[in-house]
């Protein structure tokens, strides 16, 4: 849109806006809708006005007159983000940044039935599905649809049978950009998860799914087959609650002819690098989280991944509590993935400190801690990187005694800035972010800066 046409958009939305407002002041007067005067502007130009109103004002423009509701209700509602949770008592809770609007429009006939609790809708689950059902059905597009319920399944079956209304053009039907679901519960769960991904293939563009299983070969073929449509997809995000036994081979094949630039992977049966190489075969990947038993860092550090991550900007990986810190070759093969990444990327490490295999005398030991710092920061400055590293199952004040023992211990090492996250420790060109006990990897973007 030109910056002329940008400007004559934005003028005429004040005076509507402004024309609403003064109408509501003297509606009392106003004997019938018929007398008020509305401005000369033809249907087409109207609605591409009201499209560049947020959905709260078009609300609002929709209340002045038949002819602006008529108008308005042709334009399609477009919900940026949407969360639905539920805890263990059985309350759910949607989230929107278009909250106000899916309160006073789209539920406006349930409005005795929840509590508007200021950033959240919260009702019991009878209302939540009579809810989620009407959102379905008016809504052409929700961005990012987030589902974190213990009935993931059935709201996965509301959303798609109420897009399937014979009344509803196939182009209207609700779809999504992004997809996050969050724990599934019954064996025919992903049959839904499956169709809702369906729904969305010509614009799904992220899909993420933790804590979840795949229950059968066939189950998983079908599943896969649905990710292999998404042709836009470059972000891939599959942590299941067990061990996936059915899902290696077919999920390389769904994602090897895409341009896949995020892929987090978990648990999934012999997940070997020429499967990862397989993955990015398109040279695309940007980040990348992989978890298995058959992947160590030995095994990243081989020849036929190097290509892959000389390219990342980010690499995750999970180091458990089998790991001896006198193992001369995976501290190799560490230093060499390390020296492969580019020097803005980082290497994200979750340390898992206590485990099966770990002697008691080690267990929330001090020394244990301070060592373990130690090791990463001894890498982190030889190979000149940064590493955010996460010390799992080790506690607050532990996690600070033992970053107090390596700053007493090894006087090269120097203490950087707290941020939100945790503690920079700095050695010559290295750095390690040690994050808090509460602190998890996020999605978003860690910054770089010297701290």
């Amino acid at each position: 849109m030109s910056s002329r046409r940008t400007k004559w958009v934005y003028r005429a939305k004040e005076k509507l806006l402004k024309f609403g407002r003064g109408f509501s002041l003297r509606k009392r007067a106003l004997q019938s809708e018929e007398t008020l005067a509305i401005p000369s502007l033809n249907g087409d130009v109207l609605q591409q006005i009201f499209e560049n109103l947020d959905l709260k004002d078009r609300s609002k423009m929709r209340r002045i007159s038949r002819e602006f509701r008529n108008v308005i209700d042709k334009i399609p509602i477009r919900i940026p983000f949407l969360m639905i949770h539920s805890d263990e008592s059985g309350h759910y809770e949607i989230l929107s940044d278009q909250l106000d609007f899916i309160a006073g429009h789209l539920l406006s006939p349930f409005s005795s039935h929840f509590d508007h609790l200021g950033d959240a809708l919260s009702m019991n689950q009878e209302t939540l599905y009579q809810a989620l059902q009407i959102i379905a059905m008016q809504a052409s597009s929700i961005s990012h649809l987030w589902l974190d319920c213990v009935d993931n399944g059935y709201l996965a079956k509301i959303i798609v049978e109420a897009n399937l209304d014979a009344s509803k053009n196939v182009m209207d039907r609700l779809n999504f950009e992004q997809l996050t679901i969050i724990g599934s519960k019954d064996y025919n769960d992903f049959d839904w998860f499956r169709k809702l991904v369906l729904m969305s293939r010509r614009t799904l563009k992220a899909l993420r799914l933790r804590h979840v299983r795949i229950t059968s070969e066939s189950q998983a073929e079908a599943f896969w087959q649905a990710v292999a449509q998404c042709h836009q997809l470059d972000l891939l995000q599959y942590e299941p609650c067990r061990t996936d036994h059915f899902s290696r081979k077919l999920l390389i094949e769904a994602l090897q002819s895409k341009d896949i630039r995020n892929l987090t992977v978990t648990g999934i049966a012999d997940l070997s690098a020429d499967d990862l190489k397989k993955i990015n075969s398109r040279g695309t990947l940007q980040e990348l989280s992989v978890v298995s038993d058959s992947i160590k860092p030995s095994v990243l550090a081989t020849p036929p991944l190097q290509s892959t991550i000389i390219n990342l900007k980010s690499l995750l990986i999970q180091i458990d509590p089998w790991l001896s810190l006198h193992d001369s070759m995976e501290r190799c093969a560490l230093l060499t993935i390390l020296q492969t990444l580019p020097r803005s990327s980082i290497l994200e490490v979750v340390h898992v400190m206590n485990g099966e295999g770990t002697p008691h005398s080690l267990l929330n030991s001090n020394n244990h801690v301070g060592r373990a710092l130690g090791y990463w920061v001894g890498l982190a400055m030889e190979s000149q990187r940064a590493i955010k590293l996460k010390l799992d199952d080790v506690a607050q004040d532990k996690l600070d005694a033992g970053v107090g023992r390596v700053l007493r211990k090894c006087a090269e090492v120097i203490r950087g800035n707290w941020t939100e996250d945790g503690l920079w420790l700095k050695s010559g060109g290295g750095r390690v972010l040690v994050l808090d006990r509460r602190t998890w990897f996020g999605d978003d973007d860690l910054e770089l800066a010297s701290p």
